[in-house]
């Protein structure tokens, strides 16, 4: 998995705050970024259903017809991709990480036309603002 919200060291950026918590922080930051719909998927919820340990792991889906629409009329296979993802979890050190594809790779992944490029930076840049206030401590 590429993973492109790095800090300056190359590491995924960690916190100490919850799964839960950062759902919540993140969830107020979704407004006016290029229509972005929030969705989840609580993966600890279902292995727990099925008699499994996970820790905390909540996967945010980001819907955004702005955004996806152009990438598929490009190509549609990048279909599979979409809606764009981050993966919230916490490790075995109680730490709570936050990663998500970056779309130009998607593009890349998926031979879009030079044309989608001001859609993948635009929805890069509102991923990273996204995860940015969602890691932030509130």
């Amino acid at each position: 998995m590429d993973v492109e919200n790095r800090s300056r060291s190359g590491r995924r950026p960690r916190w100490e705050q919850a799964v839960s918590d950062t759902i919540l922080h993140g969830g107020s930051c979704f407004g006016g970024q290029l229509g972005f719909r929030k969705g989840c998927g609580d993966h600890d919820a279902g292995a727990e259903e099925a008699g499994l340990p996970l820790r905390p792991t909540d996967l945010l889906v980001f819907r955004t017809a702005k955004g996806g629409t152009p990438l598929m009329q490009s190509q549609q296979t990048i279909g599979i991709d979409l809606p764009l993802k981050a993966l919230v979890w916490e490790d075995a050190d109680g730490t709570t990480s936050l990663a998500h594809n970056d779309p130009a790779y998607l593009a890349h992944r998926h031979n879009l036309a030079e044309s989608t490029s001001p859609v993948t930076a635009a929805l890069l840049g509102a991923l990273k603002s996204i995860a940015a206030k969602a890691t932030s401590v509130p």
